[in-house]
């Protein structure tokens, strides 16, 4: 009997051991856009930073970058937009941030068995219905758990992080792919908001711009 219990003990801290909890690192995904009317793929970077309760998100192409900074202690920061010379910064608050990560807490998940590999972790299949009628289809791995709530690309209702996420809407579908997960630290400057040198805009009135 003790020795079913040591062996279940020693299961239990490996399985423990082999998680890593992603509290400061960076993850850096590969973006593509398929439309029926195009037969070329648009290509983009993103680039997911967390620091504790920081976190900043970068997205960029061929024609500019938009940054998103949040703090989710203070429940504040914003979005800067760079295409070419034009400089946009844009204020959120908490329910800006619920807004633009389109969090919902509703959503269900139906799993699946099936697996695949991705940058070297095992990850586990999981597709839902959103609310605008579009669909999503997720690989998570459960070997890398979250410290906090608040990624672009993370659900509450999954057990790990998510690497690779595919959305179908109107015939387009946009997918990104994990292509590295750092653990190094981030400097903490990365997480600052500019003081100046960009043009000012409401969250309400970003949203009605094309």
């Amino acid at each position: 009997m003790n020795k079913i219990f040591v062996l279940l003990l020693l299961f239990c801290c490996f399985s423990v051991q082999a998680q890593k909890r992603f509290s400061e690192g960076s993850i850096h995904y590969e973006v593509s856009m398929k439309t029926p009317q195009s037969s070329v793929v648009s290509k983009a970077d993103f680039i997911q930073m967390a620091k504790g309760s920081h976190y900043r998100s970068e997205l960029s192409n061929e024609f500019g970058k938009t940054i998103t900074i949040f703090d989710n202690k203070e429940g504040n920061g914003c979005i800067l937009r760079e295409y070419g010379a034009q400089k946009i910064m844009i204020p959120i608050n908490e329910t800006n941030w619920d807004k633009k990560v389109g969090r919902n807490e509703n959503l269900q998940f139906n799993f699946s068995n099936e697996t695949k590999e991705i940058n070297g972790y095992t990850c586990q299949m999981a597709s839902a219905l959103m609310s605008d009628s579009s669909s999503i289809v997720v690989f998570f791995t459960k070997e890398i758990i979250p410290e906090a709530s608040g990624m672009e690309l993370q659900f509450s209702q999954l057990p790990g992080i998510v690497l690779e996420y595919k959305s179908i809407k109107k015939n387009i579908e946009v997918t990104y792919v994990a292509v590295s997960v750092n653990f190094e630290p981030v400097p903490i400057q990365k997480f600052d908001q500019p003081k100046s040198g960009y043009r000012i805009l409401g969250f309400d009135e970003s949203n009605k711009i094309k």
